[in-house]
């Protein structure tokens, strides 16, 4: 039996996908809305022989909060290290006591335990793995955090854009061409 919170995959329970209300205390009335859309979509893989999309993303709006995040499986396991690090990041983040204090301190921290909780996964992880991009809206800022070489792009429509949105890239892809990558890579392996 799974213990609260958590995802048992013959009885998933969608609703860790949503952000936790904010306390009392921290709520304030008024001031300028922003309106959010969220949209995603997904493609299956072609062409590369093997028809299993390993892709899985998470959607969730709750008020002033907006989660979303997209994981890009590869490798034989990918399937399940995507959705893994989807269950695992959202819980940390939505579970992070600094969540409605510091944001980008709790997004930090989701990243860091879903890398150390798919580390314990050993030898099936070690050939397998998954990009993780996300963004994390409260109120009139947003959060974006990226690990490997998915991007977050956000569409923006200005009241003369009609129905053009401009597209503004959020974050970069981490890849080993990259200048800094290729640095930080050679450091790291020494």
């Amino acid at each position: 039996m799974p213990r609260p919170g958590t995802m048992d995959s013959r009885h998933p329970r969608e609703d860790i996908f949503l952000p936790p209300p904010t306390p009392l205390g921290m709520q304030h009335g008024g001031g300028k809305s922003f309106k959010s859309v969220v949209g995603v979509a997904t493609i299956p893989n072609f062409g590369k022989g093997d028809p299993e999309n390993q892709d899985t993303y998470v959607s969730s709006q709750n008020g002033s909060k907006c989660f979303v995040g997209v994981f890009d499986g590869h490798g034989e396991r990918g399937a399940r290290l995507s959705n893994f690090a989807r269950h695992h990041m959202t819980q940390s983040l939505f579970g992070h006591q600094k969540l409605h204090t510091d944001p980008r301190s709790a997004l930090e921290g989701a990243y860091a335990y879903t890398h150390k909780q798919i580390e314990t996964l050993g030898p099936e992880a070690q050939l397998s793995g998954t990009t993780a991009v996300s963004s994390y809206k409260h109120r009139d800022k947003l959060f974006v955090a990226n690990l490997g070489d998915s991007r977050a792009v956000l569409g923006r429509c200005s009241s003369s854009c009609g129905d053009k949105l401009q597209a503004i890239d959020l974050s970069s892809d981490q890849k080993p061409d990259r200048p800094d990558e290729k640095r930080s890579e050679e450091r790291r392996v020494g």
